[in-house]
């Protein structure tokens, strides 16, 4: 198949089909606006209509829904849109295949990570990459998982790592379990709480500030069965929020009392409670079934399963 653009400053069109047309797409949908999806091809407005309207008359019907200065994707456009983000972001795999290997680089990495992998994994996984991977482009999101999920989807990220329990059972995703880690109710070293009666019961927990991250749902269960009605996280934490060192932060700070990956703070004291609370995190490696991964997974995998296991 042959493709032949021609670009000037009054024009651009397309014989058939190309990348750039399905980049253009893309945009446009992220972006819902033909002038700030031109702005951020290059382009002028005529130039990013004409070269929408081109795939449009290929493909035989609208990509888009013109409705005002916005613009909605079409159910053929949503098909399309899926099928482009595949077709692109296995075309950049293939430019940084071939970049490594004239360079001989790793390439480019993306991960995803849950609040608690986050607070875990972040600075060593950074520290090991800059000492003994320096070839290797690491990017790092940090957020919720169905966030996650949903960059995972568009290609954005490579794999996420996070609770397994907060992802869902998709046919299009692959979940490898790395390891269980224990999680605990944790405050500073001094706490009013530690000098009380141990262990302590919910009423003496609930005299003070209880923060977590947004727990998965088996976590909810297993509070509600510890605790009943008034283990229930809207019942339960006062504080809720998506980055578990920021938290543990706060507990450090403050009397506050946090729910966590007992790994991720040495610094805190554990609080024995009474009924025993059985809130463990899964962490899995998730990535999209089919999908190969760049080689710099393979490198940095065996660092990430060591660090998500708690020591023996």
């Amino acid at each position: 198949m042959h493709c032949f653009a021609k670009y000037d400053e009054f024009e651009l069109w397309w014989t058939v089909m190309t990348l750039t047309q399905l980049r253009h797409v893309i945009l446009l949908a992220e972006l819902s606006s033909f002038s700030r999806a031109a702005d951020a091809a290059f382009l002028t407005q005529p130039a990013l209509s004409r070269s929408i309207r081109a795939l449009e008359e290929e493909l035989g019907g609208a990509l888009f829904d013109r409705i005002g200065h916005r613009v909605e994707v079409t159910p053929l456009g949503q098909l399309v849109l899926e099928q482009a983000r595949v077709i692109c972001a296995n075309a950049d795999a293939l430019t940084d295949s071939a970049a490594q290997m004239i360079e001989g680089s790793l390439g480019r990495l993306s991960i995803g990570m849950g609040p608690g992998p986050g607070a875990i994994l972040m600075t060593p996984l950074l520290l090991y990459v800059a000492k003994h991977q320096p070839n290797l482009k690491l990017q790092i999101m940090r957020t919720e998982p169905e966030q996650l999920l949903k960059a995972l989807r568009e290609r954005s990220l490579d794999i996420l790592i996070a609770d397994s329990r907060a992802i869902p059972a998709d046919h299009d995703l692959t979940v490898e379990p790395i390891g269980i880690m224990r999680g605990a109710i944790m405050c500073r070293p001094g706490h009013p709480i530690l000098k009380g009666n141990l262990p302590a019961t919910l009423t003496d927990l609930k005299r003070y500030q209880i923060a977590s991250t947004i727990v998965p749902e088996a976590t909810r269960r297993a509070l509600m069965e510890r605790f009943g009605p008034d283990g229930h996280p809207d019942r339960l934490f006062n504080l809720q929020c998506g980055e578990l060192g920021n938290l543990l932060e706060l507990a450090r700070l403050s009397d506050t009392i946090v729910i966590g990956v007992r790994h991720a703070a040495p610094g805190l004291a554990e609080i024995p409670t009474q009924p025993a609370l059985n809130i463990d995190a899964h962490f899995s490696w998730v990535s999209l079934k089919g999908r190969t991964l760049p080689m710099a997974s393979k490198i940095i995998r065996p660092f990430i399963d060591d660090r998500l296991r708690d020591p023996d």
